[in-house]
């Protein structure tokens, strides 16, 4: 005959530990549920609009600019140059003391 005490213990011990696991997993899904904005990890890119937009110049001047080597070098996405804004920041700023 099979010993129904011992399987009672084993039930009652996993049980247990499925709501322990239930306990941790709720408190990693509230994590998931509201994650913390990373918005200063991210550093945008700035598309040929953009970059003519903050310079104050038509899209066809940065075109020239870029094609005399006057603009700091795109990132390329397939075809579509792209321009890291903290990079622009920082060659702005090192213009603005030339």
């Amino acid at each position: 005959m099979t010993d129904l005490p011992a399987i009672a213990r084993d039930l009652h011990d996993l049980a247990q530990r499925a709501n322990e696991l239930a306990r941790s997993l709720e408190g990693g899904l509230a994590l998931l549920a509201k994650p913390e904005p990373c918005h200063d990890a991210v550093d945008p890119l700035l598309d040929q609009h953009d970059l003519a937009t903050l310079l104050r110049v038509g899209e066809r001047t940065l075109r020239r600019m870029r094609h005399d080597g006057r603009v700091p070098e795109p990132i390329m996405l397939g075809s579509k140059p792209r321009w890291l804004r903290t990079q622009i920041d920082a060659w702005l700023a090192r213009e603005a003391r030339s």
